[in-house]
């Protein structure tokens, strides 16, 4: 979906590491998507995403995780 991707970590929270990544998603904390807006895991899978890509440690990093629904 337009805009949505990359997401990255919301209200100025940051991961510096995958695993970190993983499981702040897993904990559906919130992520803020292109537009700003805020979503989490747990509103991506009522979408039908079922892959989306996000952005960690400083925003230099890229990963393509599973929306687990």
């Amino acid at each position: 979906m337009f805009g949505v991707e990359p997401l990255v970590p919301a209200y100025g929270q940051d991961y510096k590491s995958k695993k970190e990544l993983l499981k702040a998603w897993d904990a559906n904390k919130d992520f803020e998507t292109a537009f700003g807006q805020y979503t989490s895991q747990a509103e991506l899978a009522t979408s039908g995403f079922k892959n989306i890509r996000v952005r960690y440690d400083n925003r230099q990093k890229t990963v393509v995780i599973p929306v687990k629904g």
